[in-house]
């Protein structure tokens, strides 16, 4: 059985053969919520996962991650009772 970090990763391989530059894994969070582990998981954790295998494969990889400052906030009814003088700062 194959984990899915070698499968996701042998593609990447194949399909970026012929880049000659490091590869860049690009991850984005918005901070238009409320912030918690689990949104770590993708952005964060699977692709550092993705440039920790390439490099040890011998491949140049690079992670970078964009934080969305400028969204506004888009909290639930139960946050914003909870958070209603901070929420008004970041509203849309």
């Amino acid at each position: 059985m194959i984990h899915w970090l070698d499968s996701v990763v042998d593609r990447l391989i194949y399909k970026l053969k012929e880049k000659e530059e490091p590869i860049v894994c690009n991850g984005g969070l918005s901070v238009s919520g409320l912030q918690h582990v689990g949104r770590l998981r993708g952005e964060v954790t699977y692709v550092n996962s993705i440039v920790k295998e390439l490099r040890k494969r011998g491949i140049e990889a690079v992670h970078t991650i964009v934080l969305y400052v400028l969204d506004a906030w888009k909290g639930k009814i139960p946050q914003v009772r909870q958070f209603r003088q901070e929420g008004e700062i970041y509203k849309g």
